[in-house]
């Protein structure tokens, strides 16, 4: 029975680390794809990235919120669904973080992970109660989006079928995540913006 046992772990150790390197070379993947990708197709690579890792882990949401008004609050700009799981996205706009998540969006503002079981624990609850996510017993991750220090905006996975624990390995990697998306987003804002100042300058010498 101890070696069955030593086996056994053996080779689950084996297949974490093969999954966390599968992962690693899909972020990689995906980041190779935003490098020549046009600020207009931005909005769909993202989508498109949300889809690849969602299936690849195994979850059934994937969704990016970015934060305005000064921080105060967050919108939902980005979200993936597995079939026949319902879209969040709709009622997840412009929530004054403050009011609705006070515990939440002080974890995202400490720029710390933050992590449900989804076994009906309190920590599970309060996510539910939050008024993110609302139906039956999930697991979720959450990591802070973080550009200059600052909190912009929060990337994170629900598993609303199943409970899944995540593990220090994963949140690293998602946060690897969350910093590629910081940086296609700022790179899609810089170049907007110039080019509106390029339209301004244009009509003005016209």
């Amino acid at each position: 029975m101890g070696i069955i046992s030593d086996v056994t772990e053996r080779q689950r150790a084996e297949a974490d680390l093969q999954h966390r390197l599968d992962l690693e070379a899909l972020i990689a993947r995906i980041s190779t794809d935003f490098i020549n990708l046009p600020s207009e197709e931005i909005g769909p690579g993202i989508n498109r990235a949300l889809e690849t890792l969602g299936s690849f882990v195994g979850v059934d949401r994937a969704y990016v919120f970015q934060m305005h008004d000064q921080g105060r609050r967050a919108s939902n700009t980005y979200e993936w669904c597995a079939a026949g799981v319902t879209p969040e996205q709709p009622r997840l706009q412009g929530l004054l973080l403050d009011e609705a998540l006070p515990w939440f969006v002080n974890i995202m503002r400490d720029l710390r992970s933050a992590a449900s079981p989804g076994d009906g624990s309190a920590a599970g609850s309060r996510y539910r109660k939050g008024g993110i996510h609302t139906t039956g017993h999930q697991s979720l991750v959450v990591v802070p989006m973080v550009h200059q220090g600052s909190l912009v905006g929060f990337f994170g996975f629900d598993a609303v079928r199943e409970t899944k624990v995540w593990n220090e390995d994963t949140i690293t990697i998602l946060k690897m995540v969350g910093d590629l998306l910081v940086n296609v987003l700022e790179r899609q804002r810089a170049e907007e913006a110039l080019h509106l100042d390029e339209a301004r300058l244009e009509t003005w010498c016209n």
